[in-house]
C-alpha cells in the first residue's frame, strides 16, 4: 500500500471514530470535574485542611468517596432536607460513575460501511444498534454537567457545602 493511501485510510478512519473520540475525550474531561468537586465536598464535609485531605482522598475511586460522605452524612448535616438531597446527588454520581467506567473500558471499533462494535466489559458484544452511539456518550455528559450544577446550585442564598461549612463552624 503506498504511503498515500495509509495516509487517506488514517484520514477515513479518523473522521469515522471522531464522534466517538470527541465524546470519550469529553466523558474524560467532565467526570474529572465532577470528581473534583465530590472530593473537595467531602474535604469540607470532614473538616480537613487541603494538604491532608490531598494525601487522605488522593488516588480514591469516586464511589469510595461517595460512601465516605453518605457515612458521614447525619455527623455533618442538620437538616433532613439537606441530607435527602445529597443522598439524592450522591446516587447519581455512583449511577454516571458506573455508566462512564462501562464508555471509557470498553473496546471500540468503528469501520466504514461497518456497524458500530464495542465490546463492554459488562455487557458483552455490543453491535451495530445495539452498540452505543456518540449521542448516548453525550447525554451522560450531560448528566454529569446536571450533577455538577446541582452541587454548585444555590438553593437558599448558600451552597449546600456552604451551610454544611457554616454549620461545623457553628459547632466548634
Amino acid at each position: 500500500m503506498s504511503k498515500h493511501k495509509v495516509k487517506d485510510a488514517v484520514a477515513e478512519q479518523h473522521r469515522l471514530n471522531a464522534p466517538y473520540e470527541r465524546a470519550l475525550g469529553k466523558l474524560s474531561i467532565r467526570f474529572s470535574l465532577l470528581h473534583s468537586l465530590v472530593e473537595e465536598f467531602g474535604w469540607q464535609v470532614w473538616g480537613m485542611n487541603m494538604p491532608v485531605a490531598v494525601i487522605i482522598t488522593k488516588d480514591l475511586p469516586i464511589k469510595h468517596l461517595v460512601k465516605k460522605i453518605r457515612d458521614s452524612i447525619e455527623l455533618v448535616i442538620p437538616k433532613e432536607q439537606d441530607r435527602k438531597k445529597l443522598r439524592a446527588i450522591l446516587n447519581r454520581v455512583e449511577k454516571v460513575a458506573d455508566r462512564r467506567n462501562e464508555f471509557l473500558h470498553s473496546i471500540w471499533i468503528i469501520k466504514k460501511g461497518q456497524p458500530t462494535f464495542c465490546l463492554s466489559r459488562r455487557r458483552g458484544r455490543l453491535v451495530g444498534p445495539d452498540a452505543p452511539a456518540a449521542e448516548d456518550i453525550n447525554d451522560l455528559i450531560r448528566s454529569i454537567m446536571d450533577i455538577v450544577v446541582d452541587f454548585m446550585e444555590l438553593k437558599d442564598g448558600k451552597t449546600l457545602e456552604r451551610r454544611i461549612w457554616d454549620h461545623l463552624n457553628e459547632t466548634s
